[in-house]
């Protein structure tokens, strides 16, 4: 397993299970973790961008050319297709994973767990 936050090269880690490079990279950070998502990459792979938590300077587009890889932003869809997906969830009686409810006079308790990353699932304040 590679943890980001105790590995600045985990891009250089992550590459070493599989010495050609990842087929597709699922990249959220943005700008400070995309230089890492280039260098896990294979050679005509694809980098799908769907946040941008970090802050920092971006490589130039250059860096993903030298890569030969396909780096694409995902977007959130429609309102129709928005529609689909709820009614979806509704026919498959699809819950989220919650990891803990916060009342909303606790909502800086909240705040302090999110800020701790240590969640797995949705963190969320009761109104």
């Amino acid at each position: 397993m590679v943890n980001y936050k105790t590995d600045e090269n985990w891009g250089e880690t992550a590459r070493k299970f599989t010495p050609d490079g990842f087929d597709h990279v699922i990249e959220v950070g943005g700008a400070s973790t995309i230089a890492q998502s280039l260098k896990a990459i294979a050679n005509q792979g694809t980098i799908s961008c769907i946040g941008f938590l970090g802050d920092g300077e971006a490589p130039s587009l250059l860096e993903a050319l030298y890569h030969g890889c396909i780096v694409r932003g995902i977007g959130i869809g429609n309102t129709v297709q928005f529609e689909e997906m709820i009614r979806a969830i509704d026919a498959g009686n699809i819950k989220p994973m919650v990891d803990k409810v916060f009342q909303f006079e606790d909502a800086r308790e909240a705040y302090k767990h999110l800020e701790g990353q240590g969640f797995t699932g949705k963190v969320v304040i009761e109104i």
